[in-house]
């Protein structure tokens, strides 16, 4: 009789709740049709097909970086609530789709292959300095 049930964890949790990850799911569907709708007016409608190789950039940087900027998120859960590391994290991934986009305007026989193994290192790098930015400028 003496013991009382705490209703919620006193660890640190994630801020966000069913309502937030509803919200953000309805965010990217929302987003994902206005793309495709985009994407549809673009090219179907204007009877422009893009090559084959430019089919295999876009796609391979479009599915990379949502992944890496996944992994670095995940892997770096104590710095969420530092605004240091996502201004860290977002010019980060900023600066890694400009690369990418000089490496496309610079080499003409891509392959998928390379994105992901360059992303396989590019990863834990960004990984590492979003977490040293957010520990030397964050609060």
């Amino acid at each position: 009789m003496g013991k009382s049930i705490a209703l919620t964890d006193s660890r640190n949790r994630s801020p966000y709740t069913l309502v937030g990850y509803l919200l953000l799911l309805l965010a990217l569907i929302v987003g994902a049709i206005a793309l495709g709708g985009l994407m549809y007016l673009l090219v179907i409608g204007s009877g422009w097909m893009p090559s084959h190789e430019s089919i295999i950039k876009w796609t391979g940087l479009a599915v990379s970086t949502p992944a890496m900027s996944a992994y670095v998120i995940k892997r770096s859960h104590r710095y969420w609530r530092m605004k240091a590391f996502w201004i860290g994290t977002l010019g980060l991934l900023a600066l890694h789709v400009g690369c990418f986009l000089a490496l496309f305007a610079l080499i003409s026989n891509w392959r998928m292959f390379w994105i992901f193994l360059i992303c396989t290192v590019e990863a834990p790098l960004i990984e590492s300095l979003a977490t040293k930015i957010a520990r030397r400028f964050g609060t």
